[in-house]
C-alpha cells in the first residue's frame, strides 16, 4: 500500500480536525510510562517488605521471590543506555479500541521523553501527529502502520528511525501505549479521584459500544456525555470519556481545557499510585508488575527501568517536569513549523510542515536544555 492511501484516522462520519496545540495535549500516555517505571522500580527495591509481602508480590505477579530479587539485581548492575547522560523515550499512544477492529493502528500521540540523568529534569517534546513527511508523502501519524507492513514484530522501529533523522536526538526506547491499556492500570488501582473544575456535556462523544468498521450511522457513532464540578471517583473508561472528550460547548470545549483535564487524571493517577495505600498492596504491585512485563517489557526492560531508577536516586530530590513544544509561524516569528494551504501536494489534509530542518533540530537541543 502506498503512503498516499494510509486510511484516515477518523470515519467518515467524523471529518479530521485541526491538531491540539496545548502543550499537554494528550500526555495521558506519558503518565502510564512514568507510574508504570515507579511501581516497578517500588516493587521490585524490597527492602521495606518482609517476606510475606515479596512472597504475595511475587504471587500475584505469577513467578516467585527468587525471580524477583534475581530481577531487581540484574537491573541494579545494569548500565543505562543513554547518550550525553540522557535518556530518550518516545511514547507512541495509540487511538485503539476493540470496537475500532483489528486494523494497524495510527498513532494518536508521538510525544519524546527526554530525561536527564544528572539534574532528574524530564523534558516532554510532542510531534505534532498531523506532521507532513516529504520523504513518504503522508502524515508521521501513519508511520506505525507501515511499520506494521514493514517489520510486523517491531513496527516501532519505523516511526522512530524517522524521528530521528528529523530530530537529530538518539531515541533510546520507543513505547506503544494504547487507550485500552490506560484503563486498565486504573480500573486495577479502584479507580482514580479526579477533581473536576468545570461541569460540561459533550454530545458528539464517539459511542465505545459501537463497532466503527461496521457502523455508519451518526446518531450511533456518537453519544452524550457530561460531568459536574466536584471530585469524582473514575473508572479507567470514565476516566477516558473525561480526557478525550473536545465537543463540549464554550471554554470546556477547547484544546486548553481539554489539556487541564488531562494533567487533572495524570496527577490523580500519580497521587494513586504513590499513595501508602498503593504501595504496601503488594498484590496490586504485583499484578501491576505482571501487567508491565506482559505488555511494555518488550519495548523498555524492566532492567533498564531499574537501572534509570538507581541513577536518579542521588538527585531524585531535584526531579522535574517541564512540557515543550514546537514553535508555530506566523504566530511565532522563527517559528519552525508552518500550517500551509490545504491542497494536492499535501493530499488534500490539513498538515504542519518544517520551514528548515536546520532550525528544527536546533529548536529540539534549545527545548532539551
Amino acid at each position: 500500500m502506498a503512503p498516499s492511501q494510509v486510511p484516515p484516522p477518523q470515519t467518515a462520519a467524523q471529518p479530521e480536525s485541526p491538531p491540539d496545540r496545548a502543550p499537554w495535549a494528550r500526555t495521558i500516555f506519558l503518565s502510564l510510562a512514568i507510574a508504570f517505571g515507579l511501581l516497578t522500580v517500588t516493587g521490585l527495591l524490597v527492602a521495606g517488605w518482609g517476606y510475606h509481602q515479596l512472597r504475595a508480590f511475587a504471587e500475584a505477579a505469577g513467578t516467585t521471590p527468587g525471580q524477583v530479587i534475581d530481577q531487581a539485581r540484574r537491573g541494579l548492575t545494569s548500565s543505562v543506555t543513554t547518550t550525553a547522560n540522557r535518556k530518550n523515550i518516545l511514547i507512541l499512544g495509540t487511538d485503539q479500541l476493540a470496537q475500532r477492529g483489528q486494523t494497524n493502528p495510527l498513532t494518536d500521540t508521538m510525544l519524546l521523553v527526554s530525561v536527564d540523568l544528572a539534574s532528574a529534569k524530564v523534558t516532554t517534546v510532542p510531534f505534532p501527529r498531523d506532521l507532513w513527511s516529504s520523504e513518504y508523502k503522508t502524515k508521521i501519524n501513519a508511520l506505525l502502520f507501515y511499520g506494521n507492513e514493514r517489520t510486523p514484530n517491531q513496527p516501532e522501529l519505523f516511526p522512530t528511525s524517522y524521528l530521528e533523522s528529523i530530530s537529530g536526538i538518539d531515541i533510546h526506547h520507543t513505547l506503544v501505549i494504547s487507550l485500552g491499556q490506560v484503563s486498565s492500570v486504573i480500573d486495577q488501582l479502584g479507580g482514580v479521584e479526579v477533581i473536576i473544575d468545570e461541569s460540561f456535556t459533550d454530545t458528539q462523544f464517539p459511542n465505545t459500544e459501537v463497532d466503527v468498521t461496521v457502523e455508519r450511522d451518526p446518531a450511533k457513532l456518537y453519544t452524550t456525555v457530561s460531568f459536574q464540578a466536584g471530585r469524582e471517583l473514575m473508572s479507567g473508561r470514565r476516566a477516558l470519556e473525561y480526557i478525550r472528550s473536545r465537543h463540549s460547548n464554550g471554554q470546556t470545549g477547547t484544546d486548553v481545557n481539554r489539556s487541564r483535564r488531562q494533567q487533572a487524571v495524570i496527577e490523580a493517577l500519580l497521587r494513586r499510585l504513590t499513595s501508602p495505600t498503593a504501595l504496601k498492596d503488594a498484590e496490586l504491585m504485583g499484578r501491576l508488575y505482571r501487567q508491565y512485563l506482559d505488555e511494555f517489557d518488550q519495548y523498555l526492560p524492566v532492567t533498564q527501568v531499574i537501572a534509570t531508577g538507581r541513577e536518579l536516586f542521588p538527585v531524585r530530590d531535584q526531579l522535574s517536569f517541564t512540557a515543550s513544544q514546537f514553535t508555530i509561524f506566523p504566530e511565532e516569528a522563527d517559528g519552525v513549523l508552518v500550517h500551509p494551504a490545504v491542497g494536492l501536494a499535501y493530499n488534500n489534509q490539513w498538515v504542519y510542515i518544517i520551514r528548515d530542518a536546520d532550525a528544527f533540530q536546533q529548536e529540539i537541543a534549545r527545548l532539551l536544555n
